[in-house]
């Protein structure tokens, strides 16, 4: 394999990886007796490989292609993911649901608001996550070899 593919492969592998650490630790941390329990840290570790494997690499694979040059492109990535997965398993996107979005009873009180910081928390701590794993795959595994 050449230097390139190693690191585009391992790049690949991070994005999952990135996403179920994040989901991991998040209910070990924010939650009350949970962190002695290692089962719900792979429950939400599987929920985030999935979850990030089905958004979150199409649109890396995009960011790169489209947004190369930007320094912080993987966080705001991060974020864009999470607001989409927030969209796919909570908002209402039936066209019969439509009018709830300027109901104040849905961002009252089902807490809608709160569940969106919270989502846009998870994507920009696991797009820090994978910058930072990132720029160790580009260090140890250059994409360019002269």
């Amino acid at each position: 394999m050449s230097q390139e593919s190693i690191n585009l492969t391992l790049r690949l592998v991070a994005v999952p990886l990135s996403g179920g650490l994040v989901l991991g630790l998040a209910p070990m941390l924010w939650g009350r007796g949970y962190f002695e329990s290692a089962d719900i840290f792979l429950v939400s570790f599987v929920i985030g490989v999935f979850l990030s494997s089905v958004v979150g690499l199409p649109l890396v694979l995009m960011i790169d292609r489209f947004f190369g040059a930007f320094r912080w492109r993987y966080v705001l990535g991060g974020l864009v993911c999470a607001i989409v997965i927030f969209i796919l398993l909570d908002a209402p996107i039936m066209p019969k649901d439509w009018h709830l979005w300027g109901d104040f009873e849905f961002w009252g009180r089902r807490h809608v608001a709160r569940k969106l910081i919270l989502f846009s928390a998870i994507g920009l701590v696991a797009g820090g996550v994978y910058s930072g794993m990132v720029s160790a795959i580009n260090k140890f595994f250059p994409k360019y070899v002269d």
